[in-house]
């Protein structure tokens, strides 16, 4: 006996087609919601990145090069320079 001629019998195929159409409608919400999410999570980064990156620009500035501040802002916007890539 055919094994998949079997199991094709056994539905019916406005069952499959409504299957289908489901999966079809999740498929496309989670493509549209995606990069919508992505797409504020990078531009938040790059916005957190760049107040970093002044911060630092700042204290340098003001030669606080070894402050506990400047240490830290360095940290973060190594972290955040790598979150980016």
């Amino acid at each position: 006996m055919n094994y998949a001629l079997y199991i094709s019998t056994q539905f019916e195929i406005s069952d499959l087609f409504s299957a289908r159409a489901l999966d079809t409608t999740i498929g496309c919400g989670v493509a549209i919601t995606a990069p919508r999410a992505a797409f504020h999570q990078v531009n938040a980064e790059i916005r957190y990145t760049i107040s970093v990156a002044q911060y630092l620009t700042i204290s340098l500035a003001q030669d606080n090069s070894v402050s506990s501040e400047s240490l830290n802002a360095r940290r973060n916007l190594h972290h955040h320079t790598i979150v980016l890539q």
